[in-house]
């Protein structure tokens, strides 16, 4: 197992209180929480930037059930259930008691999720014997085959936005022709799009914005009522069947490339709902929610795995992460460092005891979280915008580059409002910006090969 450190500690515990943070803020989620954390990232190495992003992730899922099941706004597509189920739940009393049902049963799945990757590991080395150039360019096709098909917008919007965004990707020096594109003579642009200035103006902002409309009209005028701790713990008993379906079947969704947990805890939901049949309650079914949240942090670790064994981005956020430590901290990320460590090991092992943690947050938090949004949330926004603002600033600052980045992120954001006017989902182009490079020079590869 990876050595830790006191540094590698900080950077768990930061990722604690990042991930708590993203999940209870609807519209902040992962990608731009790891955004606005950039200026952080510089003290810490690429191994310790990994774990912090892991912990960020499982948090997040975990804690990001409580404003789904109290306000009934699914900060993202895995959160529909928790919407669904959580909240009919919570207008009858007992948020409380369906938060903390979930939380366990959450743990117990994400539990038995790294103890069976742990038992794969050793299978995981014969992958490497299929993974060649075009093995590569086959699975980033899929990925962006999948991403494009389930995106929230239409397949002819859908298409023209990931156009968009491998064209701004491209502007400036190409590595692989060895020649500039759309610089228009402007000697900044050689360097291409600020990275944190595409996604802040692009994908941030809009997410911000639709968090903001939907917080608005959202009602929290029900009570909670208390139940006895034993209750809590019998009803998680009782539904063991909902949390071990919701095991299996999130663990194996969530590494499907473009779709990940989102497909974890819908089908699992959908699935548990079948089985339900006449059982099922109309006011809120706790069997299909705890199944739904518990497949929901199961996926939470196994759509790590593409990543840690393989070196394949399947989120917009690990696309992110991948882009920043092989840039940043030169760290590939893929099977030479998978073979030549423990990072698997490591990233399982430290769930288990995040989990662990995450349920002594959410389950308090589920009574304390109206008091947070007794904040307007128009200011809270603003201020999460200030910061991701101030992170662009840091970016530049590191290259000398603050102009350069604030006005180009300035220059974007209009296109991000409109966007947002337009409900049209950004992530099919921020992805394609991220990956683009390795797209290109996988691409280039496989050409060279068979011409």
């Amino acid at each position: 197992i990876m050595e830790i450190s006191i540094i590698t500690s900080l950077a768990v515990l930061i990722g604690l209180i990042a991930g708590t943070f993203a999940g209870l803020i609807p519209g902040i989620g992962v990608f731009a929480c790891l955004l606005m954390l950039y200026p952080l990232l510089d003290f810490f190495s690429g191994l310790d930037i990994i774990l912090m992003y892991s912990t960020i992730f499982a948090v997040s899922q975990f804690v990001g059930s409580i404003p789904s099941t109290v306000f009934g706004i699914p900060g993202e597509a895995s959160s529909l259930p928790a919407v669904r189920e959580g909240h009919r739940l919570y207008k009858r009393g007992l948020g409380q008691f369906a938060i903390s049902s979930c939380a366990m049963g959450s743990a117990v799945g994400s539990i038995i999720a790294c103890l069976l990757t742990l038992s794969l590991v050793p299978f995981l080395a014969y992958v490497f014997n299929f993974y060649n150039t075009t093995f590569q360019v086959g699975l980033l096709s899929v990925v962006l085959l999948i991403i494009a098909l389930n995106s929230q917008n239409k397949l002819l919007i859908t298409l023209p936005i990931m156009m968009l965004g491998y064209y701004m990707a491209a502007v400036g020096y190409n590595v692989v022709t060895f020649n500039t594109f759309s610089t228009f003579g402007i000697q900044s642009l050689e360097q291409g799009l600020p990275l944190y200035g595409v996604m802040f103006a692009l994908f941030v902002v809009p997410e911000l914005l639709k968090a903001n409309k939907r917080m608005n009209k959202s009602d929290t005028s029900y009570n909670i009522k208390s139940k006895p701790i034993t209750e809590h713990f019998v009803n998680v008993i009782t539904h063991k069947w909902s949390v071990i379906r919701g095991t299996v079947i999130g663990y194996f969704a969530g590494m499907i490339p473009g779709v990940s947990i989102v497909a974890s805890s819908n089908v699992s939901y959908a699935i548990e709902k079948k089985i339900r049949g006449e059982r099922y309650n109309q006011n809120g079914d706790i069997a299909c929610l705890i199944s739904a949240e518990t497949a929901n942090n199961a996926g939470a670790f196994s759509v790590l795995i593409p990543l840690l064994v393989l070196g394949i981005p399947i989120t917009g956020s690990e696309a992110l992460l991948y882009e920043y430590v092989a840039v940043k901290k030169y760290l590939l990320l893929g099977y030479e460092l998978f073979l030549n460590s423990f990072i698997l090991e490591t990233v399982a092992i430290l769930i288990v005891f995040v989990n662990i943690i995450a349920v002594f947050i959410a389950w308090p938090l589920s009574k304390q979280i109206l008091w947070l949004y007794k904040v307007p949330t128009q200011f809270l926004y603003a201020f999460i915008g200030a910061l991701g603002i101030f992170a662009v600033w840091f970016t530049g600052s590191q290259f000398g580059q603050e102009t350069y980045y604030l006005l180009s992120t300035a220059l974007m954001l209009p296109l991000g409002y409109a966007f947002y006017k337009l409900d049209i989902d950004t992530l099919p182009l921020v992805f394609v910006f991220l990956i683009q490079n390795n797209l290109e020079a996988g691409l280039y590869r496989f050409y060279q090969l068979y011409t």
